[in-house]
């Protein structure tokens, strides 16, 4: 009975519609399609009958509502559509949701109907608007805040779950989200669809049964507890959801709401006149809150119809793009449109809420301007963040074909049965992973291949990282992501030592040059302070007989006391300042004769090659790892012809190539250089330029959220010295490398710095005995004038 009186109200509310269209072909009529029998389509009806009164123009003239119930179903939206704008008397409609593909699948019939624009009050807008739809979303796009959101607690791994009936357009939601996602370097890590909630009975088994499948699924990046994150399509529905179930499922739920502007008059006054309204229209619904989201943009779609509608005069063409150029401020914000007929995004802004309790409390806000600003802490329940979701270890490969163990060393444990992996990088790695935020657990897998194709299987996400003395390229960027290096080096050049046979001048090589000149200059200073001590220069006193002590004596006196023959001076500050000269000349000797034996006994080494661009010219062949880059880069950079490149595979073989003569050169990476100059420092050494390199660094999938989380840890190992220590460790003696410094090899040229105190001394020695010989000698001429005048 029920049934038959509320189908036979319907139609004699159709037949109404349809005779006071026919009656008054004037009136304006707005098509609305919603779901009657939910709680959103009841409000959104609501909202729309209050703009009609507020907003209509009673003296021109009247505005119907024409409703259409989707049931919930798509399908039937779709086809309400088409009902609709078959009809002319409808001049726009407003729909609770609709995709941008549906719009587009009636744009052609929309175009025959006068062009009839459609405003959605709820969808989403994340995809682009195909074709000429005349569709109007009143929904923000909130991926970009979603991000913020994520990116501000550090979250690195995101699980994206939708309902598929609720967002037909996934393509759209993928491509937004994922990009907003990656552009704040966390990872989308799997997208769950769920099916229609409607479509079943009971959907909770099979969302615990989808969720079950999460968790133990093979999903490698190590998430610490769960956080649930909504977006504005829930967030939005906060106010109208029963506080009994927000207590009970939603606790510590995270979500993303547009900003309400709850203090000002026009929005208390909507709220009072809606909660009555509905309650005076649906008895039985039990209302928690004030309008939710979806209300406010109900009535702003109709304030933009409405105004439209005025402007455009009777206009159907004219009527959308009235709408397009809205720009006002209504209940759910800033209304403003793009040319595809999305809000514009930066107008948009959010609250971000976190449920507590019954309710919500607001924790920030979120604007493209100032991006998401927080204003107090966020509480979940305590098996979120103290709860590890349970993860199998990283799989870690590790090259174990290179050419220096020293860095990574692979042996077989055969008493134990297990493969022990050792070396310089993996030390590096653990150190790193102790300075992360969370534990990390992984294994290491040796791998035998090239380093190419070690890189290959990472980014094929075969192993979940690389750790080696793996080189940072640009060419592999496409396809890996490296973490911050965690060694620095260059391409350089090693090349065997000659000996140094041209010894016809060895004699002088004792001293520099400059330390020659500074000998020469304090003999002759001597000797100058010496000559006017005993009478050269400084004045005579008057009587006092001329020194026997000539020129050339004092000369050949200052010469030859580098071999012990020299005259007796007179005057004793003579005596000090040769003295002090003799002492200067006996350390100056043992140290010049010293030097010159060992420069004679021990045979001085130099690089048997001084620069690449000899080594070329020489047509020799030149030895580098074969599975590195270092074979193209020799090729491609440096110039070498292919079959000058001899691939090596072990250190020993260098050393047995360079004694054959196969080689006369080979490159390394600095560090590799280093280590192989430990164990041959005394036969080789680096020469030439070194060229810059990217570094030693670990190698991740593409995007992989932990390689910034290990670039991180990478950056504080080294602040606090940790890896340096390793370095320390494990590489101290290659600080040998080779005869760069001749102190390693019989000594060099000593020059003046060694010797700098020992002739200030002298200098001081001498300038101070002159000084009191002038004095000494003008108070005797003095008293001499004296004298003599006195005698006249």
């Amino acid at each position: 009975m029920t049934s038959r009186h509320n189908t036979l109200s319907f139609l004699l509310l159709a037949l109404t519609v349809a005779e006071l269209c026919r009656a008054a072909g004037s009136n304006a009529v707005i098509g609305v399609i919603l779901d009657h029998a939910s709680i959103a389509g009841k409000e959104l009806l609501t909202s729309m009958e209050i703009a009609v009164e507020d907003f209509a123009n009673p003296g021109n003239k009247s505005l119907l509502l024409l409703t259409r119930d989707s049931h919930g179903n798509p399908l039937l939206v779709a086809s309400a559509v088409l009902g609709l704008v078959e009809q002319p008397e409808v001049r726009a409609i407003v729909v609770d949701s609709i995709s941008p593909q549906e719009a587009s699948s009636i744009a052609d019939i929309s175009h025959r109907a006068n062009l009839v624009p459609l405003i959605s009050v709820t969808g989403s807008s994340s995809a682009s608007r195909a074709g000429r739809s005349q569709l109007l979303q009143m929904a923000a796009d909130g991926s970009i805040c979603l991000a913020s959101v994520v990116k501000s607690y550090h979250w690195r791994s995101v699980v994206v779950l939708y309902e598929e009936e609720a967002y037909r357009d996934v393509s759209g939601l993928i491509s937004s989200l994922s990009s907003s996602i990656k552009a704040i370097g966390s990872e989308v890590e799997q997208f769950l669809p769920l099916p229609c909630f409607s479509s079943l009975q009971d959907p909770k088994p099979l969302i615990r049964q989808k969720l079950e499948k999460l968790k133990e699924g093979e999903s490698k990046v190590l998430v610490l507890g769960w956080v649930w994150v909504v977006g504005e399509q829930v967030g939005g529905y906060l106010d109208s959801i029963d506080p009994f179930i927000i207590s009970s499922s939603m606790q510590g739920v995270i979500g993303i709401k547009p900003h309400v502007r709850e203090e000002t008059e026009e929005y208390k006054s909507f709220s009072t006149r809606f909660q009555k309204r509905f309650k005076l229209a649906f008895p039985d619904e039990q209302r928690w809150a004030g309008p939710g989201m979806h209300a406010l943009r109900a009535y702003d779609a109709m304030k933009v119809m409405i105004f439209a509608m005025e402007k455009a005069n009777n206009s159907s063409t004219k009527l959308f793009d009235e709408m397009l150029s809205t720009n006002l401020t209504g209940l759910s914000g800033a209304i403003e449109f793009e040319d595809g007929g999305k809000l514009k995004r930066s107008r948009a802004s959010f609250q971000i809420v976190n449920v507590v309790g019954r309710s919500y409390r607001e924790i920030g806000s979120w604007s493209e301007e100032s991006g998401f600003c927080r204003s107090g802490p966020i509480y979940l329940p305590s098996r979120s963040p103290t709860v590890m979701t349970e993860r199998r270890s990283l799989r870690i490969a590790v090259p174990a074909a290179g050419v220096f163990n020293l860095f990574v060393k692979v042996t077989q444990d055969d008493t134990m049965n297990r493969t022990m992996v050792t070396g310089f990088s993996v030390d590096v790695f653990a150190v790193v992973v102790k300075h992360l935020s969370y534990p990390l657990s992984y294994e290491l897998f040796p791998f035998y291949g090239s380093y190419d194709d070690l890189v290959g299987e990472v980014s094929k996400k075969v192993y979940d990282a690389a750790v080696g003395d793996i080189q940072i390229m640009s060419s592999r960027y496409h396809s890996i992501s490296y973490s911050q290096p965690y060694l620095d080096s260059g391409l350089v050049m090693v090349v065997k030592q000659r000996r140094e046979e041209d010894k016809g001048w060895i004699f002088i090589r004792p001293f520099t040059g400059s330390m020659w000149l500074l000998i020469a200059v304090m003999c002759l200073y001597t000797w100058a302070v010496v000559y006017a001590i005993e009478g050269g220069f400084v004045g005579r006193a008057a009587g006092e007989e001329q020194s026997a002590f000539p020129l050339d004596s004092l000369l050949w006196s200052s010469l030859s006391s580098f071999f012990y023959q020299y005259r007796e001076p007179k005057s004793n500050l003579s005596r000090i300042v040769l003295a002090t000269w003799l002492i200067v000349v006996l350390i100056l000797n043992s140290a010049f004769t010293s030097t010159l034996t060992s420069m004679l006994t021990v045979s001085q080494l130099r690089p048997s090659i001084d620069d690449i661009d000899s080594l070329k010219n020489s047509g020799a062949s030149v030895g580098c790892n074969g599975n590195s880059f270092i074979v193209a880069y020799v090729i491609d950079v440096l110039g070498f012809h292919p079959s000058k490149v001899v691939p090596i595979s072990s250190v020993a073989e260098y050393r047995n190539a360079f004694s054959s003569g196969r080689i006369a050169a080979a490159f390394f990476v600095e560090p590799h250089a280093k280590a192989f100059l430990t164990l041959h420092c005394r036969g080789f050494a680096i020469s030439g330029e070194a060229y810059k390199l990217g570094g030693f660094g670990f190698v991740f999938p593409k995007d992989s959220p932990l390689a910034l989380d290990v670039s991180t840890a990478i950056l504080r190992a080294n602040e606090r010295g940790d890896i340096n220590r390793l370095e320390r460790s494990l590489l101290a003696s290659s600080k040998c490398v080779g005869v760069e410094n001749d102190d390693d090899h019989g000594g060099g040229s000593m020059d003046p710095a060694a010797f700098r105190m020992l002739f200030f001394v002298l200098g001081g020695v001498a300038s101070a005995a002159l000084f009191i010989s002038w004095v000494s000698s003008t108070r005797k001429d003095f008293f001499c004038r004296l004298i003599l005048t006195k005698q006249k």
